[in-house]
């Protein structure tokens, strides 16, 4: 299966506690979550990153900010309304 997003190598925090997990995100909406191989049209490396599902995202005061944090914003934003 290919996926929209997906995010690699990240540190999941949630009411459970953290865990290491991929998450695949198709259509805006988490598909799966775990240990993901299979392919997506946009891949983040998270390695050293916690993802917290649910977590406020702060704005920035910044016209533009860099790429990789758009990305990342993009993903935290598909993720925020995920409750476990």
């Amino acid at each position: 299966m290919s996926y929209d997003l997906l995010i690699k190598n990240g540190t999941v925090v949630n009411h459970a506690g953290e865990t290491q997990a991929d998450i695949a995100v198709e259509n805006g909406r988490i598909a799966a979550i775990g240990k993901i191989d299979d392919s997506a049209a946009e891949t983040i490396d998270a390695t050293g990153l916690h993802i917290l599902p649910g977590a406020s995202i702060p704005r920035s005061t910044s016209a533009s900010p860099a790429a990789s944090t758009r990305r990342i914003w993009r993903a935290a934003a598909v993720l925020r309304s995920w409750a476990v």
